[in-house]
């Protein structure tokens, strides 16, 4: 949830901070476009950074102790953030925060893969990801409503909630087996109801064959693998048509792109609609993921992200050349938005989360989603970094064609590539990917 709210944070403080009125702007000056850019930047970049770090804390100390230190860093960093009056310190703040968001994913996606059953682990999964619509939805409506350092704070609630409530939470059995805590295993398992249907015997025998070696490994030794290969393969991407179908640009800039468009709404009106409809469309994909499987929800979700991203940039290019054929139809802009947020939250922004824990064996499950997050964030770093630049340069009209051009290549990739994992074992994807 913080990461939805983090991402959600950028849209309605940033027009705030390019404000000179002292009222709403906590800086008490304006920044300028550059400082605009490297606010994303920051952001994605220190949680590209700190995903090796994460990946080999949490297979030190586990998933559960790994959230609440996590939480604790990610609450000091929004509290300073909250009371911040210069641009460099939220520079320093900011990168915490994606620190401690970059890990959280990661724990968060390793613990939820590690306790589901197989049948409904992809439910499981796309609850996790639920979580990001849900922040941002929180983050646009408290963003809309309150100040800077209000907000801000605000911001902070679900690292107090998950503070409160760790406690009742078990270690993963799986990380606890593989760490030879056979008896912390059983009262886990316990715990999370399991003990009828998957012995700790079993679960040990399913960990030996889902495992390529008993020593964790490093990220290059990924590529020395034939199944690891392949699974970073097909986890990573997913993660570049993910973002370069637009979803940094539509999150962190839809505020100004509503605002500076002949829309009747204004841009947190619109952001507040994406985070509603961003909410049920998850909830619809959380239905799906388990009935009709991974491969055909991706598909047709990048399918469907082509056709809205491109009409986004034919509104653009005719606003750019001062056009007058949409006059009166600033509502049409709209529209082309909330229908790519749908498109995008039933696939692209469900499944390669719980794809990537499910592909990677499990002695390279840390390191691998670690590495393929990272990817990730590389590119929303740099494409929220190039489109305020690039917009200002070219025009928004030719970033949003780009992301269309790029997706309609993904999507071909990935119809002739993606294979189906829903209702398999650890052991049996493993099986799969060697064939």
């Amino acid at each position: 949830m913080s990461l939805g709210i983090s991402i959600a944070w950028m849209s309605p403080v940033i027009p705030k901070l390019m404000s000179n009125n002292t009222d709403i702007n906590p800086l008490g000056e304006a920044i300028s476009t550059l400082q605009v850019s490297l606010i994303p930047v920051l952001l994605f970049s220190s949680t590209t950074l700190t995903y090796p770090l994460w990946a080999k804390v949490v297979d030190r100390i586990g998933r559960r102790t790994t959230l609440r230190l996590l939480a604790v860093i990610l609450l000091f960093s929004l509290t300073t953030t909250a009371f911040a009056n210069h641009y460099y310190i939220y520079c320093v703040t900011l990168a915490g925060t994606g620190s401690s968001v970059a890990g959280s994913m990661l724990s968060a996606s390793l613990y939820i893969n590690e306790i589901s059953e197989d049948s409904y682990r992809g439910t499981l999964g796309c609850l996790l990801g639920l979580q990001i619509p849900l922040g941002l939805l929180y983050g646009f409506v408290c963003g809309a409503l309150f100040n800077v350092r209000v907000f801000t704070l605000l911001c902070a609630a679900p690292a107090v909630i998950h503070l409160i409530l760790s406690p009742f939470i078990p270690e993963s059995p799986v990380y606890l087996i593989t760490n030879h805590k056979r008896i912390e295993a059983v009262a886990a398992l316990k715990k999370l109801g399991r003990t009828l249907d998957k012995s700790v015997t079993d679960m040990e025998n399913e960990i030996v064959k889902a495992t390529t070696s008993p020593n964790q490994k490093c990220f290059f030794e990924i590529f020395k693998n034939s199944n690891t290969r392949k699974a970073f393969f097909l986890a990573s991407q997913m993660f570049v048509i993910e973002q370069f179908s637009g979803i940094s640009i539509i999150l962190a800039y839809v505020v100004t792109i509503i605002d500076n468009s002949q829309s009747t709404l204004t841009g947190n009106a619109v952001s507040i609609i994406i985070g509603l409809v961003k909410v049920a469309t998850y909830l619809i994909s959380l239905y799906l993921i388990d009935r009709i499987g991974r491969r055909k929800l991706i598909l047709t979700s990048s399918f469907l992200c082509i056709f809205p991203i491109f009409f986004m940039g034919v509104y653009s290019y005719l606003s750019h050349i001062k056009s007058h054929a949409f006059d009166n139809l600033g509502w049409l802009l709209v529209t082309f938005v909330i229908f790519y947020v749908m498109a995008y939250s039933i696939g692209l922004g469900t499944v390669p989360m719980t794809f990537a824990g499910e592909v990677f064996p499990d002695d390279f499950r840390a390191t691998g989603v670690a590495l393929v997050l990272g990817i990730d964030q590389i590119l929303a770093c740099a494409i929220s970094f190039s489109y305020p630049n690039l917009a200002e340069l070219w025009g928004s009209h030719w970033c949003f064609w780009v992301c269309s051009f790029v997706t309609t290549i993904g999507f071909i990739n990935m119809f002739f590539t993606v294979p189906e994992t829903k209702g398999k074992s650890f052991a049996e994807i493993q099986k799969m990917l060697s064939k």
